[in-house]
């Protein structure tokens, strides 16, 4: 490295060793390695467009317009194939059995959705706090979403 200012008098640039690497990004951390595995994409090669990837622990992603929701499997399916909080029965249940009007319970309907999005942060998971800072909400934990009761 060059000590002080020299400069050389042909070039009219600096003189002695220098850093290839400019001193502001000499100490970034490596980036994390991705450990999802992608298993469809509406688009290839497009990474804007819907995909759904699975992650190391088993949950699954759906990416639509850059918003990730990841949920382990079993959450994916209570949305597609809702249970009445009472019995655990599902519509097909229902249908098949035909002893679901001896319960007090509701069967949510697929159609009304079973989560809400956080009115404090909306459905962000953090709010502001100061010119930089994030702070996580408290009301939904930083997740974005509140849950639904289902006999709304």
């Amino acid at each position: 490295m060059a000590i002080g200012n020299e400069v050389s008098r042909s070039s009219h640039g600096p003189v002695g060793e220098f850093s290839i690497v400019p001193p502001w990004e000499e100490d970034i951390a490596p980036a994390a390695e991705n450990t999802d595995k992608e298993i469809w994409r509406e688009k290839a090669d497009d990474y804007y467009s819907p995909s759904i990837h699975v992650t190391k622990d088993g949950s699954i992603g759906i990416n639509v317009g850059g918003v990730v929701i990841v949920m382990p499997v079993t959450e994916w399916y209570s949305l597609a194939c809702p249970r009445c909080p009472e019995c655990g029965y599902t519509e097909q249940d229902a249908k098949i059995h035909g002893d679901h009007h001896l319960c007090k319970g509701k069967i949510p309907s697929v159609k009304e959705p079973l989560v809400e999005y956080c009115d404090h942060c909306d459905g962000c998971g953090w709010y502001e706090g100061g010119p930089t800072i994030k702070t996580t909400c408290k009301h939904c934990n930083g997740t974005g979403i509140k849950a639904k009761a289902l006999d709304a």
